[in-house]
């Protein structure tokens, strides 16, 4: 039942990266008023996106997290 978990864990953290690489900045700053510089957006996005690939990765390995 964990590994179910993480497998959800894994793409919700896929998705949210996901998002925050491809909607254009100010679409997102109309959102958020108080986000910071884009490339920091972008690059917290591709952080994201690598640690689901990671989470995804280790729970269909079998690893618990």
């Amino acid at each position: 039942m964990g590994n179910i978990f993480n497998i959800i864990k894994g793409i919700l953290f896929l998705i949210v990266g996901i998002i925050l690489v491809i909607v254009p900045y100010p679409k997102f700053k109309e959102l958020f008023p108080a986000a910071p510089a884009p490339i920091v957006i972008k690059i917290l996005g591709a952080v994201i996106v690598f640690c689901g690939i990671v989470i995804l990765a280790a729970a269909l390995m079998g690893g618990n997290l």
